[in-house]
């Protein structure tokens, strides 16, 4: 298999980091900050049938400080992500969304910033519905 293929296999389930040094030109060697894993343990703790509130934790390499956060989605069935604005703030770790169709898949990624640029997304799935008991069965 060409190495090319093997890259792309590995693509889902690896993020590489690379971090550069330079030498500043005084002779100090200057360490160049990576951009940031994907944000861990994303979750919905609020659901309903037309809003989700998303949560996550900072990313477990976040390769500097994190200055902000971005959340998108779209329905799953759709190719159209809408934006969140971009300044959902480093100290925030959830984002609410309303005006969501009922009893619909949306896919939501959420990805971190540091000075070096966004980083990696992490990606989720979830089912707008009211009751989730509903859809639990013994």
């Amino acid at each position: 298999m060409p190495l090319s293929s093997d890259l792309k296999a590995l693509y889902k389930s690896v993020v590489i980091i690379i971090i550069i040094a330079v030498d500043d030109g005084d002779g100090d060697i200057v360490r160049v900050c990576s951009v940031p894993g994907p944000p861990s343990s994303v979750y919905f703790p609020e659901v309903t049938e037309t809003s989700v509130r998303i949560a996550w934790s900072e990313p477990r390499e976040p390769n500097g400080v994190i200055t902000g956060y971005r959340v998108a989605y779209s329905l799953r069935s759709s190719r159209t992500l809408t934006m969140s604005d971009d300044s959902v703030s480093a100290a925030r770790r959830d984002y609410r969304v309303t005006g969501l169709a009922s009893y619909q898949h949306y896919l939501f990624t959420v990805t971190a910033k540091t000075q070096s640029g966004w980083g990696a997304e992490e990606f989720v799935v979830v089912y707008t519905v009211s009751f989730r008991s509903e859809f639990v069965h013994c």
